[in-house]
């Protein structure tokens, strides 16, 4: 086990995964340069560092957590220049990024010694909470098994997928099925609904008693529609966008023929659009308007 773990980027996801660290027994070092979160991470047992650089001096293994290219870059700038002692050093980056943001990070930090391996993970940030995530490990085999004690610790399960970038190209996978599921619930419900039946009922008698029908996203997007419980958030409309964005570019620069998925952007925009701040399984609220 590594005695030291970093953490760059303590959100929604980075203070879930710090939590499962420290409760594992790892010494979390972490920067965040947004104060309020820091001070979250302080309270969970975290140690907070100076810089992402910094970060990486320290630990043998860290995770970086972002939501976007630019932050990633300022990160791998960062640890180019100022981190020439982390020789060595292994970090996850684990989030939902275009694989070509990935490969120039990791170009970056390799002028250092710094090794970026691709491992997203795949859940929602209550999932993050719970340890209910799965982890798709990607880059050097050997540097991802040395990964295994830190995943294991923040994830219910993790797989190696292969070279650099099959965990983007495998989170492609899995968010699209996310969208679809989601609005598939949506759907379902909405003809529940208009079929008279009671939807706590509903979502219960399919999440309990239909296992052929039910899935992950019905469990727990389908529950926030019974309820009409969108806020706070579970998953972000501005994630959703990202990634969305992303998934298509890719699909496209693949040649895959995606109609299913498609045909759900435009309601999942339509939802965006008029509920911008609730949770993105609020897409149910546009069925029958």
């Amino acid at each position: 086990m590594a005695d030291k773990v970093g953490i760059i980027g303590i959100g929604v996801m980075g203070s879930a995964y710090a939590h499962h660290l420290i409760e594992a027994g790892f010494e979390v070092i972490g920067y965040e340069p947004d104060y309020g979160r820091a001070g979250v991470f302080a309270d969970l047992g975290g140690t907070q560092a100076g810089s992402a650089a910094e970060v990486v001096m320290t630990c043998p293994i860290s995770i970086i957590s972002v939501p976007s290219i630019a932050a990633l870059e300022a990160i791998a700038a960062d640890i180019a220049t100022n981190a020439a002692a982390a020789d060595g050093a292994l970090v996850m980056e684990t989030g939902t990024l275009p694989i070509a943001a990935k490969e120039a990070a990791r170009d970056t930090m390799a002028k250092v010694g710094v090794t970026l391996l691709d491992c997203p993970v795949s859940g929602t940030g209550s999932q993050a909470q719970s340890g209910d995530l799965g982890v798709f490990t990607s880059g050097d085999e050997a540097a991802c098994k040395k990964l295994d004690p830190v995943v294991s610790a923040i994830s219910r399960t993790h797989r190696y997928v292969g070279p650099f970038g099959h965990g983007s190209r495998m989170k492609y996978v899995a968010n699209t099925l996310v969208s679809i599921h989601i609005a598939a619930a949506a759907e379902a419900l909405h003809l529940a609904e208009k079929s008279g039946l009671d939807l706590k009922l509903t979502h219960d008698v399919i999440s309990d008693h239909a296992p052929a029908a039910t899935s992950a996203m019905f469990k727990i997007r389908g529950a926030l529609m019974a309820n009409d419980t969108f806020s706070p958030p579970q998953g972000s409309f501005d994630i959703w966008t990202k990634d969305t964005g992303i998934i298509s570019a890719h699909a496209k620069s693949v040649g895959a023929d995606m109609p299913v998925y498609s045909s759900t952007i435009p309601r999942f925009e339509a939802a965006r659009d008029k509920y911008p701040t609730l949770d993105y399984g609020s897409v149910f609220k546009i069925y029958g308007e």
